[in-house]
């Protein structure tokens, strides 16, 4: 599916769902800035990409954006500049890849999955066109967004922890632990994602020789000290995990050391009486008592002697 937004005389022009064909009727017939949305890109968006002389993208980079997984990269070439992004909508969730081509003239997104955050800033655009001033503004906006939907995956993250630490405080069991190990997979996998674009955005902000505008470079400055922040709050996450996951293991290993215990204690109650009660009733005869007269004996001695193990295991 594609979807344009093009401006012309201070006005925002939208094209959902438009054809290939139609779409480059209208990009030859406009001189206005515009941004062009493609999800699920086919063979002929990817023909499109690289034929159309207003585009002329690079071979290796629409085929990244068709590719399922791989890592965050910048790429500049002469008309352009070239991103790709891992965006995980969900804790846990496979990645989406989000591709970027940028010119002065011209922004392009390429994913396969729709995004949240990507409509609500068409949503805004829609409603005031300056937001798209330029390419690279628009860009900027979409980067922001991308930050503001990790803030409440980080804030789940952190009220699933804070719910295995209060489980923890009772007693531990398999469940919780198989809980804390599907955590630590998961934040370790966010991190993964997170850490390599936080460097890319630093590349963005800091190298002076993208086609960006003043006020763009600040935008995404501030982008990369708010999603800073987040890479740097995760370590302390994984944190909690650790010291969770030593104490779940250490809260199991007391549970079965118990149970062990109790084990042993019922054992020595136990088998000291089947043993006396097998002797006495084997050698009644040997000893001069009738059976009922020995078998009694046999149980108080029992009692007897499962009483004093009993005793001392208590004080054990």
């Amino acid at each position: 599916m594609r979807e344009l937004f093009l401006i012309e005389q201070n006005n925002v022009i939208q094209y959902a769902d438009i054809a290939v064909s139609q779409l480059q009727e209208t990009l030859e017939s406009s001189e206005g800035l515009f941004w062009l949305d493609v999800e699920q890109m086919t063979d002929e968006d990817a023909a499109f990409l690289l034929e159309f002389k207003e585009f002329r993208a690079h071979p290796l980079s629409v085929k990244a954006c068709r590719e399922a997984a791989g890592r965050p990269y910048l790429a500049e070439f002469p008309e352009q500049v070239f991103m790709i992004f891992n965006i995980q909508e969900e804790i846990g969730a496979t990645p989406t890849r989000l591709g970027l081509f940028l010119t002065p003239d011209y922004l392009i997104t390429v994913h396969s999955t729709p995004l949240g955050f990507l409509q609500e800033v068409k949503d805004r655009i829609q409603q005031d066109y300056l937001l798209m001033r330029s390419p690279g503004f628009a860009m900027a906006l979409i980067l922001q967004a991308m930050t503001d939907h990790l803030e409440p995956l980080i804030d789940q993250l952190d009220a699933d922890i804070t719910a295995i630490e209060s489980n923890l405080s009772q007693l531990a069991n398999q469940h919780d632990i198989q809980t804390i190990a599907e955590k630590k997979h998961q934040l370790a996998n966010l991190l993964q994602i997170l850490s390599p674009q936080c460097e890319m955005l630093h590349d963005m902000w800091t190298q002076g020789n993208l086609p960006l505008q003043p006020e763009t470079i600040i935008q995404i400055r501030d982008v990369y000290h708010r999603l800073k922040y987040q890479v740097e709050t995760l370590p302390l996450y994984q944190e909690r995990l650790s010291d969770l996951s030593l104490s779940a293991a250490t809260r199991t290993a007391l549970q079965l050391n118990t149970s062990i215990g109790r084990l042993s204690t019922i054992s020595a109650v136990f088998l000291p009486v089947i043993s006396l009660a097998a002797l006495l009733g084997i050698n009644e005869r040997l000893i001069g008592l009738d059976p009922p007269v020995a078998l009694g004996l046999a149980a108080v001695l029992s009692i007897l002697s499962g009483g004093i193990v009993a005793m001392l295991a208590r004080r054990k």
